[in-house]
């Protein structure tokens, strides 16, 4: 169990790794046509991670902004 101080700064880092995945999305959909080529960039990136415990960080986080990106409102009003 986790004390009140150490949940409240759980919670502060989620909403600033929130942010974050906001942030790389709006990016992303202001890249417009080379978004993919940024995502596929990152993925390649990750592939050469050699500690896994940092690689399974990183995929968990560009999946999270290939989510968000997806499902951001611009794009399906596209």
């Amino acid at each position: 169990m986790l004390t009140p101080y150490l949940e409240a700064s759980v919670q502060v880092v989620d909403r600033d790794y929130e942010s974050m995945v906001e942030v790389v999305s709006s990016i992303l959909v202001s890249a417009r046509g080379d978004a993919g080529k940024i995502l596929r960039d990152a993925y390649h990136a990750l592939l050469s991670e050699k500690d896994p415990k940092i690689r399974d960080i990183k995929m968990e986080f560009i999946e999270r902004v290939r989510v968000a990106y997806v499902s951001m409102p611009v794009l399906k009003q596209n």
